[in-house]
């Protein structure tokens, strides 16, 4: 199955890696300034407050490691295009065998890398992780070839995914909606990115 969906997002990413956008063409961009402030919802400062001290700083050690590893990449066509920026498990389907994908509404420009990483991110507590990340990449790289170099950096754009839900969920805490999860699913994803940022 993640086979399948490798071969999907590639062939999405050949395509973006060649569009050409119309004139007026605008869409969000996840950048690290959209990660951690823009594309929000919410003031930083807001979401800032919400995490203890100790939070704060393994939110700003992934935010370092993520802003170094974008300006190595630089924003070429290569690694740089419009994404999905949301192809997690609720949101692609399949009808009659083929991959299908929904909820475009954070679509925009973004790493392809990023893009990657945020199938494999609600995947990483998964027992038969590396097998799952092995087959979503086989297919990959079977419609576009994913440099060795790049695979290594799917861990710090996987943190830099949970650092944006992270921030995102502290801002909102107090809502009726997450106030009785919000807590633990902060205190989780915080130790995940700190296990993320020290692989790299």
């Amino acid at each position: 199955m993640l086979q399948r969906v490798g071969e999907f997002m590639g062939k999405l990413h050949n395509q973006a890696a060649n569009f050409k956008p119309p004139f007026r063409f605008k869409r969000q961009s996840w950048d690290l300034k959209g990660l951690t402030k823009e594309n929000l919802d919410i003031p930083e400062s807001k979401a800032r407050a919400a995490l203890t001290s100790q939070q704060l700083a393994v939110i700003d050690s992934s935010k370092e490691k993520v802003m170094s590893v974008m300006q190595r990449l630089g924003g070429g066509p290569d690694v740089f295009g419009l994404i999905h920026a949301d192809l997690h498990q609720r949101n692609y389907l399949f009808h009659r065998g083929e991959v299908r994908a929904i909820d475009f509404d954070t679509c925009g420009w973004g790493y392809y890398l990023y893009d990657l990483a945020v199938t494999l991110t609600t995947l990483l507590d998964h027992a038969e992780f590396s097998e799952m990340k092995a087959a979503l990449l086989s297919g990959y790289n079977q419609v576009r070839e994913l440099p060795q170099d790049h695979e290594n950096l799917l861990t710090i754009f996987a943190a830099a995914r949970l650092m944006t839900h992270t921030l995102l969920l502290a801002g909102h805490k107090d809502d009726p909606f997450f106030r009785d999860t919000a807590a633990n699913i902060i205190h989780r994803q915080i130790k995940m990115i700190a296990r993320l940022i020290s692989l790299d």
